[in-house]
Order: C-alpha cells, then sequence, then structure tokens
C-alpha cells in the first residue's frame, strides 16, 4: 500500500513537471500583478516555483521589503500560492550619525534626499556604495558602511543612523616593478598618478591597469596589486620590456581628376619610444601627399625633467608645396605634465614660408596668392582625455586646444613689383586657434558611437594661400585628397559607429561633414563638402594593418564613385 501512494505521488510531480501550468496568485491585486508582469501560464511546476520565487524578489525591491510567499500548493496542471506583500516602507529619516556632512554632500546624498522615499534595496546599496567609495578614495581601504538603530515610525515608515568604521589611514609607501620592463621609476610613477607617500585612493588604483595598456613599451602580465602589512602598503607593478620603436608605412591610390591617371602617394614614419629608459620620445614622419608635394616632420619629447611634472617637447616641420613655396615651422615647448598623459604647455614658434620660383610673378600686376611671410608666436597648448582605453576606447572624451598669438611679417619680395605692397600692413598681429573635442558613447559591450567636432581658425587681415590650414584626407576629412583644401576658418564635424574586434581592432562606418571659409586678399570662398565610407582597422602578429574606403562630394557636385579614396595602413613593431 505505501509502495502504491509513492508510486502515485511521483506520478503526480512528474505530470506537474512536464506539463504547462496554469499560474494563481493569492493575496496581491491584479494591478501589481500587472506592474510586475506576472505570468499566468509557465512550462512546468519547476517554472512556476522560480516564478514565484521573482515575484517575491520584486516585490523587495520595490519596497516592500517584508513581501513573503507563504506557501505553494498544485492541484492537476494549475500551481496556487498565496503571496503576503506586507506594507510599502519609506524611510522617515536617516541620521548621519558619525558621518560627516560634508562626506555625505560629497557622495551625493544628504538625509533630505532618502526622508519619505520608498525604501528598497537598491536605494540602501547606493547609498552605502556612495559613501565608501569616498572613503576608498580618501585612504580608507578598509571603511565598513552600515545602518543601525532602526525604529519604526507608525506601521510603514523607517527611521534609522548611519555608522561607519573608517578602519586605519593608509599610504602608499612604495612602488615595486616586477618584470624585466626597462623604465624609470620615476616616469611609471608620474604617468599612473600615484607616487610614494600618497595617500590611498582606489579611483586612481582601479586606472592603473587600462593606463599602463596605453604604453607601448612596456607589457602588464599580471594585473597590479596592493599589499597591505602591519607596518607598509606596497603597489606592486607586473610590467615586462615590449619594443615600442616602430615603423609605420601608408599607401594611399589617389585617382587624378584631370588625367585620371592613378597617383601613387606615401607616408612613412619611423618612432622610437623609451630609448633611454625614460618614456621619452623621438619621432621622423616623412608623407609625400600629392604630385612634386613632400612634407618632414621631426618631433622630440622628454618628460618629467630632473623628476619633476614637467617635460620638454620640440619639432620641426618642413613642407614644400610642388615649385610654389617652401614653408618651415620650429617649435620649442615647455610641458606642465598630469597623469595619463594629460598635458598643458607654453611655446614658441618660429614660422616662415617663401616663394621658390618667383620669377614667374615678376610680370604680376596684382599681389600673387602666395607670398614671404613670417611670424613668431606664442601660444598654449592641451591635451585632457578620460577614455577606458586610448589606443581603442569605447567610452570617454577627448580634448586637445592649441592657440598662439604673435607678430606676422610680410617680406616683399625682389622679383615682384614694389607698388603691389603699397595698401598691406606689412608688420601685423596675428591669432591662430585649432581644437578638437571627440567623445564615445558606449553601445552594448563591443560597440561605440564616436563624436567629433575638428575646428581652425586664423585671424589676420592679409592672409595669403601659403600660410592657410590644409584639411582634407585620412586625418581630417575623409574622401578626399590628403591636405587639399585650404582654409582659413574650417569646423568638420564626424559621426562614426565602431565595432570593437579585439583591444586594437575594430571595424567603423563614417559620415564626416565639414564647413570652411578662405579668405586672401579680398577674394571670399566657402563650401560645405562631406565624406563618407567604411573600413577595418585590425592587429596581427607582424603588427596593426588597416583599410579604408570613402566617398566625398564638394562646391555642389554629386559623389563620384571614381574619384573614391583608398587607404593602407600598417604599422610594425620592431
Amino acid at each position: 500500500m505505501k509502495r502504491s501512494f509513492i508510486i502515485l505521488f511521483l506520478s503526480i510531480l512528474c505530470s506537474c513537471g512536464f506539463a504547462q501550468v496554469n499560474v494563481s496568485y493569492l493575496g496581491i491585486s491584479s494591478g501589481i500583478q500587472r506592474d510586475l508582469k506576472a505570468k499566468v501560464v509557465v512550462r512546468d511546476s519547476l517554472a512556476a516555483i522560480r516564478e514565484y520565487k521573482r515575484i517575491e524578489n520584486e516585490l523587495v525591491a520595490s519596497g516592500f521589503i517584508t513581501a513573503n510567499v507563504d506557501s505553494i500548493w498544485f492541484i492537476e496542471n494549475k500551481a496556487n500560492a498565496i503571496i503576503t506583500p506586507g506594507n510599502e516602507f519609506k524611510w522617515a529619516t536617516i541620521d548621519r550619525g558619525n558621518v560627516e556632512e560634508e562626506v555625505l554632500i560629497k557622495s551625493g546624498y544628504r538625509s533630505k534626499i532618502l526622508d519619505k522615499k520608498r525604501i528598497t534595496p537598491n536605494s540602501i546599496s547606493k547609498l552605502h556604495k556612495s559613501i565608501i567609495t569616498h572613503y576608498e578614495n580618501s585612504g580608507y581601504p578598509f571603511v565598513v558602511s552600515q545602518l543601525t538603530n532602526f525604529k519604526y515610525q507608525d506601521s510603514a515608515k523607517l527611521n534609522a543612523k548611519l555608522k561607519v568604521t573608517k578602519g586605519p589611514f593608509i599610504k602608499i609607501d612604495s612602488i615595486e616593478i616586477i618584470g624585466t620592463a626597462k623604465i624609470s621609476d620615476t616616469y611609471i610613477a608620474n604617468y599612473i598618478g600615484i607616487k610614494e607617500g600618497d595617500v590611498y585612493d582606489q579611483s586612481k588604483l582601479n586606472q592603473i591597469d587600462n593606463r599602463l595598456k596605453e604604453l607601448a613599451f612596456v607589457a602588464s602580465f599580471k594585473p597590479s596589486q596592493v599589499g597591505f602589512s602591519k607596518s607598509t602598503t606596497k603597489l606592486y607593478l607586473y610590467l615586462n620590456h615590449k619594443s615600442a620603436s616602430r615603423f609605420n608605412g601608408i599607401l594611399g591610390i589617389l585617382p587624378d581628376d584631370v588625367t585620371g591617371r592613378i597617383n601613387i602617394t606615401g607616408d612613412a614614419k619611423v618612432a622610437l619610444k623609451n630609448a633611454f629608459k625614460k618614456g621619452e620620445a623621438i619621432s621622423l614622419n616623412w608623407r609625400k601627399l600629392q604630385s612634386l608635394t613632400q612634407e618632414l616632420d621631426i618631433k622630440f619629447n622628454y618628460p618629467f625633467v630632473l623628476q619633476t611634472p614637467l617635460g620638454v617637447d620640440g619639432s620641426l616641420h618642413i613642407f614644400k608645396k610642388d615649385t610654389s613655396y617652401l614653408e618651415l615651422n620650429q617649435r620649442l615647448g615647455l610641458q606642465y605634465l598630469f597623469s595619463g598623459g594629460n598635458y598643458i604647455m607654453v611655446f614658441f614658434d618660429n614660422y616662415s614660408s617663401n616663394l621658390i620660383n618667383s620669377q614667374k610673378y615678376a610680370n604680376s600686376t596684382v599681389l600673387p596668392d602666395f607670398a614671404d611671410v613670417a611670424f613668431r608666436q606664442y601660444g598654449l597648448s592641451l591635451l585632457q582625455a578620460k577614455l577606458d582605453y586610448r589606443i581603442n576606447p569605447r567610452k570617454g572624451y577627448q580634448l586637445s586646444f592649441t592657440g598662439s598669438v604673435g607678430n606676422k611679417i610680410i617680406r616683399k619680395n625682389p622679383e615682384l613689383t614694389e607698388s603691389l605692397y603699397d595698401n598691406l600692413d606689412l608688420n601685423s598681429l596675428q591669432i591662430k586657434l585649432k581644437t578638437t573635442l571627440a567623445y564615445y558613447f558606449p553601445l552594448a559591450k563591443r560597440s561605440t558611437i564616436l563624436t567629433k567636432v575638428h575646428s581652425g581658425y586664423l585671424v589676420n587681415d592679409n592672409l595669403f594661400f601659403n600660410e592657410l590650414f590644409r584639411i582634407g584626407g585620412l586625418r581630417t576629412l575623409r574622401g578626399f585628397d590628403e591636405e587639399n583644401i585650404n582654409a582659413s576658418l574650417f569646423g568638420i564635424m564626424t559621426l562614426e559607429y565602431r565595432f570593437l574586434l579585439e583591444q586594437n581592432s575594430h571595424l567603423y562606418a563614417f559620415m564626416d561633414y565639414a564647413y570652411y571659409e578662405r579668405t586672401i586678399q579680398g577674394e571670399h570662398v566657402s563650401d560645405q563638402p562631406y565624406g563618407f565610407g567604411a573600413g577595418i582597422s585590425f592587429q596581427t602578429k607582424p603588427g596593426i594593418f588597416s583599410l579604408g574606403y570613402a566617398l566625398g562630394a564638394q562646391q555642389g557636385n554629386p559623389v563620384q564613385f571614381r574619384a573614391a579614396k583608398v587607404h593602407f595602413g600598417f604599422v610594425n613593431y620592431f
């Protein structure tokens, strides 16, 4: 008899377990059921039990902190449960207890913010988290926050008091680099923004590993760690040496709009990083952007001179525009460096642009668009970035700004008639401004939307063609020849979708829209060109390969597929 009962009971369980089950909720109104999206039919009895548990958790999360499923029973294919939601509790008051008012303000919470608000686990968790975060960033890594002295007021209001146990005050006593990395301790400490003797700051510690990934000359083989003992606190960085000197080669295939022939352009760069183990950078970049046009850039940067936050930055720029003019720009700057590579810099520019073949203007009756000009300018430059990963970011922003002012001199060319200069101010003030703001909006786990604005403005009444901004191409306005548009004022807006393939790889689709003006010698030109396309950048064992396809249109003309721009890029580390 007993054996038959067991078999019958198991049969009922099996039928309930595998047949579709109707679900009944006793004790909560249809309105609450609707708000919680309660299911009326589930797959089997196990699913019904899970659904009842979900409803209980949702009620607690919604402020019914004493909600409970009292009993569950099954009749054939119907599940029944008695649910007691209890009262929807609200805070009467939360006394700050031993927590300083300043801490509550900085953490974003005050008593009146929670007073009379519905009690939910999420609100309590946010309160504790904000307080703990403040103390963790102020030298107390072992802080504990809790609510005490609970007292009921009426039937659904609660009083409580905050209590914080801060624990010991901690400073970083030393930083130890473990591994084969060839880099000075001073550079690393300044770069991550944590030095020996600094107060423990969890927010800075959380950023260390991502910041180190952005350094080309070291590789982390293990996440950073903080070691605590009775007398000392050590920060351990696990870094190996990584080859960072590199050769970049970019090949461009550009059709000539006039002859229809294919022009090959080139861009080669040699960069030496950390050659002297001080985090310094030396680079040489040669580019042939157009036929008979070449460009050379030489740059040098030495950070944290004499273990101070000061760095030296220098550059030499030479640009030859076919047979028209030769441009020379020398810059020397002094940087004040912040953590993560951010900086503010003051600099001095010595610029000159001279005609190459001035004889062809010997019989001109009007002043040509090109002239011999020179100016010496003093300026300010800054870079501020807060990105999750600078090389291939998913979220964050980056801002750069350069502004300079100085004296501009127009030199009279002996091949030109002197009277052509009569109406010109040969000695005048000139202002030059450039700025870029980029913002990355994360989508899902592996996508991001990049929005960017890039602009420049030259302020002077006597501008010549050879001193204007040069925009267009892979770095500024895609879908156009490299630096083929000259402007005295420009603004370029970019909207780009990126799908992140790996740490240093992504697919992208973009749209660039620009407005520019060119005002020289009383002539004014403006246009609104735009470009769009797609591409890929991905990392291989030898280096990073990139491929982009872009189309563009300007001056009201339609898009021409035969004028598409294709760029290949490769970065090789050695």
